[in-house]
């Protein structure tokens, strides 16, 4: 096993991220659904399912296509509190759904996350048996 950084640093395409995610919009699952059913909706577009929506598959390919964005890529442990998790693509991408549907947001979704990136932040790679 062994620790790495890894620095990424890079240009996001924030236009076209943000012209897909008001695409996904329009067809993604209503508010008063609960975020249980946002996740499965982005898991059934991440997965091949029959009933993963084109606009959500389209907004994960969006997401794919940003380096900076790797650290979604499924490879990496996320520490939580207790305990640790890969998240993935569809994590992120049913985030920010539900961040631009609630009214209740401090900051848009793409602003929030384009900011989050800007930081000087390393994140740790876990690697035992994951390549890059």
């Amino acid at each position: 096993m062994c620790w790495a950084i890894k620095l990424v640093r890079g240009v996001m395409d924030k236009k076209r991220l943000h012209t897909v995610l008001e695409q996904t919009l329009k067809v993604a699952p209503p508010p008063a659904q609960s975020r249980r059913m946002m996740h499965m909706w982005m898991h059934d577009a991440h997965s091949g399912s029959t009933r993963g929506d084109p606009q959500a598959v389209a907004l994960l390919e969006a997401l794919r296509l940003e380096a900076e964005l790797r650290v979604f890529d499924g490879t990496m442990l996320h520490v939580l509190s207790v305990a640790s998790q890969s998240i993935e693509y569809w994590h992120l991408g049913a985030w920010l759904v539900s961040r631009s549907i609630n009214p209740m947001s401090i900051m848009p979704p793409m602003v929030s996350l384009y900011m989050s990136m800007q930081r000087d932040v390393p994140y740790f790679r876990y690697s035992a048996g994951y390549s890059a």
